[in-house]
């Protein structure tokens, strides 16, 4: 298999993967329609209400992004405050945990031999039964799942056998000699995948088949991971560009906030990663240093555990938060009695 075939294959995978994740998405905010705003814009300061409704909203759409867009917008519209946007936002980064134990299912993990024939069916039975629009919604949210786990499926056959290509592997694992400068390396990277897919499901599924393929060894796939939560916050601050100062802020914030859970997890790296392994070792059967099956499993118990305990941490420093996108982003000065107006421009006539 010549490199022309692989990236072919892998970009096709990827378009349909894509294409499977905004199926999702549509149909499930077909769904929820009016409902799932008129949640957000009930939120009030309370952190355990906004996370808990992030983290809900974001499970649904399967779409970390779409919640913190939603968000931006609201902020910018002043329906919600910036307090309650960052807990909506530390919620979404939990709810996002979800996509990625579905996607194990997509790479042969347990049950996967049940969940594509299942997720068929039930469409087809929304399908055929169908008399009003939020069944037929379901049953496209169900071919969603089911594309998603045929583009995993396609995206690991047509990563080839890299054991045939040991130059490929030696560079793998000469990124692996710097320590801490490895670790860096890796989250670039995985933050600049991140902001060219302009999907974290999409990184994480790759990260997954890499790992699956054994390219990525355990060390490396965390690393790749952290750098895909931070190239997941590039959507909401483009999506802020025009937006106030207060939009502008909430889009900050998804950013520090992953910014400092990166940094959080980097410095305690050996001991999260022991408890991942042991995690791995109870839940999985094998360690994920032993036995490369257990790599993929073990990277969604990290991203979850990553997720979870930015959050509980993070959640008691809004206020803090809040003080660090105050100083990125000023707030516009209002307009002083000796600013220039225009002087030339007068109230139409009235009739």
């Amino acid at each position: 298999m010549n490199i022309l075939s692989i990236f072919i294959q892998l970009l096709g995978s990827l378009a349909v993967f894509l294409f499977a994740m905004n199926l999702m998405s549509g149909s499930l905010q077909k769904i929820a329609g009016s409902r799932m705003r008129e949640i957000l814009a009930k939120i009030t300061n309370r952190p355990l209400r906004g996370i808990l409704t992030g983290m809900g909203v974001t499970t649904a759409i399967q779409s970390s992004s779409a919640t913190t867009v939603m968000v931006v917008s609201f902020v910018n519209a002043g329906l919600i405050s910036l307090a309650g946007a960052i807990a909506v936002i530390m919620g979404a980064n939990i709810g996002t945990t979800a996509t990625t134990w579905l996607l194990l299912l997509g790479l042969g993990g347990k049950g996967s031999a049940i969940s594509l024939p299942m997720c068929l069916g039930m469409a087809a039975l929304c399908l055929l039964f169908a008399k009003r629009d939020r069944l037929r919604s379901l049953g496209e949210f169900f071919i969603g799942i089911a594309i998603l786990l045929i583009a995993m499926g396609l995206m690991k056959n047509a990563m080839p056998d890299f054991s045939q290509y040991p130059a490929v592997l030696n560079f793998m694992g000469s990124l692996s000699g710097f320590g801490l400068g490895s670790t860096l390396l890796l989250i670039l990277a995985g933050a600049a995948l991140t902001c060219i897919l302009q999907s974290s499901s999409a990184t994480l599924g790759i990260t997954l088949t890499l790992c699956t393929s054994g390219l990525f060894d355990f060390d490396s796939a965390i690393a790749f991971v952290m750098g895909d939560n931070i190239g997941t916050t590039v959507t909401a601050n483009i999506a802020a560009a025009a937006a106030s100062a207060a939009g502008k802020k909430a889009a900050r914030a998804h950013l520090v906030f992953n910014l400092i859970g990166v940094a959080l997890i980097t410095i305690a790296l050996g001991p999260v990663t022991r408890l991942v392994d042991w995690g791995t070792l109870v839940l999985f059967g094998s360690s994920p240093y032993s036995c490369a099956a257990a790599v993929p499993f073990a990277i969604a118990l990290f991203h979850t555990f990553f997720n979870l305990s930015n959050t509980c941490i993070q959640a008691w420093f809004i206020p803090q938060i809040i003080k660090i996108v105050n100083w990125m982003v000023p707030d516009t000065p209002p307009a002083r009695p000796g600013d220039p107006r225009p002087s030339h421009i007068t109230a139409p006539p009235t009739n």
